[in-house]
């Protein structure tokens, strides 16, 4: 009975955690961290100039907004017209929502966490992991189209998961994919990731009003 008892409270703990905002922050914040972590394992022998090139890591030019005010409408004009054909051909739901946690925030710490986890982390962590690590490396193996489809695919797999009925999320993995092509595009185009960040993040910052300010579904 013992055992059953705190093994119910430990549920009860870990239930609490995934339900609170500031557990879903840590959340985000540990996995994140150990994403950037295995990263740094295969980089780590690297001299720092290999690593910033090999990333694109250069130094930040005033071109760099101007990219990414450029990806933004790009993504949005190219998500738009592969979703129009990819609906009417498959049948895509494009109503089905997307599990991405945070529900309920409100006030400004929460509301605070939930923009860091879903507009600042997910921008810098994944523009350097996919499109920095990921997409730098199959470039010097593949075209630029090749490396693209790959990234893109690894990218968006992922994210076909987070259905919030349990199905396959196709919407969100169309999206995903159609934003990973324009932000390779970005880094082919630039040789950095900085504009892939900003439309990153300018993409996931519009989501987060939406949903957590204007509170609009």
């Amino acid at each position: 009975m013992a055992y059953l008892a705190a093994n119910h409270n430990a549920k009860s703990a870990l239930t609490a955690l995934t339900d609170s905002i500031t557990g879903q922050f840590l959340i985000t914040l540990m996995a994140e961290a150990i994403t950037l972590a295995i990263v740094w394992l295969f980089v780590r022998q690297w001299s720092w100039t290999k690593i910033k090139q090999g990333i694109g890591l250069r130094k930040l030019r005033w071109h760099d907004a101007g990219f990414a005010l450029f990806g933004v409408i790009l993504y949005l004009a190219v998500y738009s017209l592969t979703l129009n054909i990819t609906s009417s051909f498959f049948n895509v739901d494009v109503n089905q929502e997307q599990s991405i946690g945070f529900s309920g925030a409100s006030g400004f710490l929460p509301l605070a966490l939930t923009a860091i986890s879903l507009v600042v982390l997910p921008p810098l962590v994944e523009e350097i992991v996919f499109r920095g690590f990921l997409y730098g490396g199959l470039r010097k193996k593949m075209t630029p189209v090749i490396a693209a489809l790959v990234t893109s695919i690894v990218f968006a797999a992922p994210h076909a998961l987070e259905g919030s009925d349990g199905k396959l999320l196709w919407v969100a993995a169309i999206d995903t994919f159609t934003l990973s092509l324009v932000l390779c595009y970005l880094r082919e185009k630039t040789g950095s990731i900085y504009a892939g960040i900003g439309v990153h993040a300018i993409k996931n910052g519009l989501a987060f009003i939406t949903l957590f300010v204007l509170h609009l579904r």
